[in-house]
């Protein structure tokens, strides 16, 4: 792993070629060493370019995109170019710290790539997308975190930026509220069809929650809750008034 230590020593090796070439392997008095130059690049970039001006100077609002080099709160890669209407936006990539970031990951520096507001951000493969939290490393955690302001809607067996019919959607029984306001029941619905759990599997079921009746005293039922009741082995739902075995 590259640490600062030994990105200063190489920094002062690459200080032994000199410009111009013909000063050889010795420094020459007047002329910035390779390292310097490298590490002006990479240190000193602020957020508009290079040497404080834009990377491209005269390049018109629908031109190129640009890549910047952006050294911020740690290291980072900016994509900047015209969006939709021709206006310059940007977006961003890199290496993030913060003190809060293992609050709900696990570690307090995170690689991000990111979108700023106004572009969506999406990530493209004709064959497979994987998303991996795995490894053997002393501190891996591998928990994946899946995070939206609103809900979170699937669109399976679908094509490119085609929104299926059926779509399956996760969100909260209040869709106002965010945050710690919002403390209601998880929703998983198919907007205009239904949703089959297992359905055309032979060798498995669904297995419903298995509570004793001294357990279900502590439930705040709602009408069609449904539960495996242990004391007599028997499937019940509310009704809106009492619990009834389903068969």
């Amino acid at each position: 792993m590259t640490t600062r230590n030994n990105f200063d020593a190489a920094i002062e090796a690459l200080n032994l070629v000199h410009f111009p070439t013909g000063a050889g392997m010795f420094p020459a008095a007047g002329y910035p060493g390779l390292g310097d130059l490298i590490r002006d690049a990479l240190t000193n970039v602020p957020a508009e370019g290079f040497a404080g001006f834009d990377p491209l100077p005269g390049v018109p609002a629908a031109g190129p995109g640009v890549l910047i080099g952006q050294n911020d709160n740690a290291t980072s890669l900016r994509c900047k170019g015209p969006d939709f209407l021709g206006n310059i936006v940007q977006s961003y990539s890199g290496i993030f710290y913060d003190a809060s970031f293992d609050d709900n990951g696990g570690m307090k520096t995170r690689f991000i790539v990111g979108a700023n507001e106004e572009m969506d951000l999406e990530l493209q493969s004709p064959n497979a997308l994987k998303i991996s939290a795995v490894g053997n490393g002393l501190f891996t955690t591998g928990n994946i975190i899946v995070g939206s302001s609103t809900n979170v809607v699937f669109n399976l067996r679908t094509i490119s930026d085609f929104n299926s019919p059926l779509q399956l959607v996760l969100d909260r029984v209040d869709e106002v509220n965010q945050g710690g306001a919002n403390v209601s029941d998880l929703n998983i619905k198919v907007p205009g069809g239904s949703l089959y759990l297992n359905a055309g599997v032979v060798a498995g079921a669904v297995v419903l929650p298995t509570l004793s009746a001294a357990q279900m005293v502590g439930l705040t039922p709602v009408a069609g809750m449904i539960l495996f009741r242990s004391d007599d082995s028997t499937a019940v739902v509310w009704d809106g008034a009492a619990w009834k075995a389903c068969w």
